[in-house]
């Protein structure tokens, strides 16, 4: 009745539109997947990933199905170990590339505020489709993080924004300017707070980036400042050469309908997904 077993007419019309032999292994006991025993403390409906993965099946003779048991197929596992399959990821793999999904990706777990128990809300039809569509792309657009300057917003503290640019089908990947030049295929260039300053040399591959001409038409230059970063002239002239001039403030939503939660300490927008995208 609430459609978890319908693709949604997104997810369909990605499906329809694969043109590469696309494979689509699910980790694990068919029987665990039909019966709903795989992360049962959960109480997730795990059948839901079987279910839509053959609806996708069934939209494209070209999408393929496929359940991997790692106990009585340990081959298949060992021969991908790089990907650390176990049983509940999912595996989309073409000739081109491939992406393992895990459960956070296919499900969104949540501890109930009144309960305090972890309850899990579908993300599947989604996830799938963007596996589908990322394993298919010619290229994949590249994020390039900018390392090398002491960066407040380093790996360990950017996961969730790295798994979102991910879900959204960007590789995100790290270069150090001083050494490395910018991916040829990066659509955003991101500057995670540096620290300390950029040489000269830094802030040309920066220009360049942004005045290349070529098929990556969108090019954008994604910053993030704080106030504890310091002074940083070179950095701050360049930023003004593009109309840029980073000062102190705060911005949060004043409508409670809109945010997620509306304790002091933090206010998420209903729409910060929707404004990094865009």
């Amino acid at each position: 009745a609430q459609g978890l077993n319908t693709l949604s007419e997104q997810a369909l019309e990605i499906a329809r539109g694969v043109e590469n032999e696309t494979s689509i292994y699910l980790i694990g006991a068919e029987e665990n997947y039909r019966e709903n025993t795989i992360y049962s403390n959960y109480g997730l409906e795990y059948s839901q990933v079987a279910n839509l993965a053959e609806r996708m099946q069934e939209a494209n003779s070209k999408i393929h199905v496929e359940f991997i048991d790692p106990d009585t197929d340990p081959q298949f596992i060992s021969d991908r170990a790089e990907d650390y399959l176990t049983t509940g990821k999912v595996l989309v793999e073409t000739e081109k590339r491939s992406k393992v999904l895990t459960v956070n990706d296919l499900f969104s777990l949540q501890q109930d505020e009144t309960t305090y128990q972890t309850v899990g809300y579908s993300m599947v039809d989604s996830a799938l489709a963007a596996a589908i569509e990322s394993v298919n792309l010619d290229k994949v657009p590249i994020v390039a993080v900018a390392t090398g300057h002491n960066e407040l917003l380093n790996s360990s503290s950017r996961t969730a924004l790295d798994s979102l640019l991910e879900e959204e089908n960007f590789d995100v990947q790290e270069v150090n300017l001083l050494t490395d030049e910018i991916p040829e295929d990066t659509q955003v260039l991101m500057l995670p707070t540096p620290t300390t300053d950029y040489t000269e040399e830094e802030l040309q591959k920066m220009r360049d980036f942004l005045s290349k001409d070529g098929p990556m038409v969108d090019r954008t230059l994604f910053v993030t400042c704080h106030p504890t970063q310091g002074e940083l002239p070179k950095f701050a002239g360049f930023l003004e050469e593009w109309g840029v001039k980073v000062e102190e403030g705060v911005v949060a939503e004043t409508d409670t309908s809109r945010v997620f939660s509306t304790n002091a300490s933090y206010i998420f927008a209903d729409s910060a997904e929707e404004v990094l995208k865009d």
